[in-house]
């Protein structure tokens, strides 16, 4: 993860990058890759996808596997992340492969979508915490995997003005 506290704010542009690893083309059926946030906790639970990707073998093939990948959106100001007694709003990004023996591999970086005011208070937290420890930021491992998704926020100016877009387009 980019930033140590995970946190970013609506409008701002997220980019997530993945590798793959540990995984060999003939195993993988298709892969999918979506910025989205879910609800736990009493009653009904939600999912909303934000933002999707799919790739089907051949679109695998031709982007080459073990490369990084990417995409870039831009993050809603709502719903924000919420964790209270009866519900939780999450964000995620998440990677899921499509193996050809019929499992399916899951993976998730958690990260919080929240107002400036409180993104300002927790970068300070962070600070203040870098500080008096000398801890490394958290790397995102899945042992089925050895995939990484890396998350962050990408400065508006240094982004195109086009959204991500389907691979197969290209």
């Amino acid at each position: 993860m980019c930033r140590e506290d995970a946190t970013y704010i609506g409008g701002e542009r997220l980019s997530v990058r993945w590798r793959i690893s540990r995984v060999t083309l003939d195993q993988l059926q298709a892969m999918e890759v979506s910025v989205l946030w879910y609800t736990e906790g009493k009653g009904d639970e939600d999912l909303n996808v934000h933002h999707f990707l799919r790739w089907d073998e051949s679109q695998i093939r031709r982007s080459g596997l073990t490369d990084q990948q990417s995409l870039t959106c831009e993050l809603p100001s709502t719903p924000l992340s919420y964790h209270g007694r009866l519900i939780t709003v999450r964000w995620c990004a998440r990677l899921r492969l499509f193996l050809t023996n019929g499992r399916e591999v899951v993976t998730e970086k958690p990260f919080h979508l929240v107002t400036p005011d409180i993104a300002k208070s927790r970068r300070q937290e962070v600070a203040l915490d870098s500080i008096e420890s000398e801890s490394d930021a958290t790397q995102f491992d899945s042992d089925s995997l050895d995939s990484e998704i890396e998350v962050e926020s990408v400065n508006e100016s240094a982004v195109s003005s086009s959204t991500a877009s389907d691979p197969a387009a290209s």
